[in-house]
């Protein structure tokens, strides 16, 4: 249906599809940690939207696209890399402060909550209810503080995580 409104769960790679010690094995996406989104997916009906810096990256991308595949889950849709302020103004989080550690110019916002905060305006009328998993949140909470799951970087995405991003998708 055309009209239907969706659940949009925003995903990060590092520290949430792996963990510290498989980063040093060129960055692979563990299968048990796919397991688990999956287990989230199946719950939710959430449509997948990737924020991770993989995102830019065609052979990550790729990587990406292909390990969801192998566990019958696809990509909706990915953020964009920066935002211009002036698009800012008319959202609700036009007063947000910005992370000064994540401009790049004084037009552009590109910090990941921002990112994440101009993709749901974009589509506002489409979402149901969204969560986000990360294992940084200092640039997403200031954002969406009641939407956010953080993981732990040396564990990766975890039963009790996966927990908390369904209690937000279906609450």
């Amino acid at each position: 249906m055309p009209n239907e409104k969706i659940k949009v769960l925003f995903l990060d790679i590092d520290g949430v599809l792996n963990s510290a010690e498989e980063l040093f094995d060129d960055r692979v996406i563990n299968p048990k940690k796919l397991e688990i989104l999956k287990s989230i997916i199946d719950k939710t009906n959430a449509k997948i939207v990737l924020t991770s810096t993989w995102r830019c990256f065609v052979n990550k991308l790729s990587a990406v696209i292909e390990a969801l595949e192998t566990v019958n889950l696809e990509l909706y849709g990915i953020t964009r890399e920066g935002v211009a302020m002036k698009n800012f103004k008319n959202t609700p989080w036009a007063d947000v402060k910005r992370c000064p550690s994540y401009i790049y110019e004084d037009d552009i916002n590109n910090d990941r909550g921002a990112e994440i905060a101009w993709w749901i305006w974009c589509r506002r009328e489409k979402i149901d209810k969204f969560a986000i998993v990360d294992d940084e949140d200092a640039d997403i909470r200031k954002y969406f503080p009641n939407n956010i799951v953080k993981t732990g970087f040396s564990t990766g995405l975890t039963s009790e995580d996966a927990a908390k991003i369904v209690k937000i998708l279906e609450d």
